[in-house]
């Protein structure tokens, strides 16, 4: 996939190579932390495939028990909350921001049970790690799925307190 935010890099074969292929892959020269965009993202994916693999029996109200404190760790929904609404979000007070950002955090989560409820041999393959504009990276990501088309998702993450975080979601592409 293009991205806009690499225009102006050297070649992929150039001499930076190594360097980024070493970003695409979340290693980063001098991080030692235990947090990285790939790790983030990988943590999500497992305990997704976990949920999956125990979906019936989990129904859909057990997803969501087990979705939402994987999604508070994985997922900066106060932030996501906050850009649904764009401009007016300043408007808001704070019981209403608290009231939102809850609705929002909710429906995210809903959202992911209702779509990931069942297991058929999916996995989830990390591709790399991008840079992206503001300081964000980009986690590539798909999804195999046995005897139907790869589904492509990625995630851009962006590191508040030492945790990459994700604040969007980008389906095929």
């Amino acid at each position: 996939a293009h991205d806009p935010d690499r225009r102006g890099e050297p070649a992929r074969n150039g001499p930076d190579c190594s360097r980024r292929a070493a970003r695409r892959e979340g290693r980063e020269s001098g991080d030692t932390s235990d947090s990285s965009p790939t790790k983030t993202i990988e943590a999500f994916h497992a305990g997704l495939l976990e949920i999956m693999k125990n979906a019936k029996t989990l129904g859909y109200d057990g997803r969501v028990e087990e979705l939402t404190p994987l999604m508070a760790r994985t997922f900066d929904l106060d932030f996501m909350a906050s850009k649904t609404v764009g401009r007016h979000w300043k408007k808001l007070d704070a019981e209403e921001r608290r009231q939102w950002a809850q609705t929002f955090a909710r429906f995210t989560t809903a959202n992911y049970a209702g779509r990931f409820k069942g297991f058929k041999g999916e996995e989830f393959i990390t591709l790399g790690v991008e840079d992206a504009a503001k300081g964000t990276r980009v986690v590539l990501t798909k999804i195999v799925v046995p005897d139907d088309e790869d589904v492509q998702l990625n995630y851009r993450v962006l590191e508040r307190n030492g945790e990459w975080r994700v604040i969007d979601v980008y389906l095929n592409g």
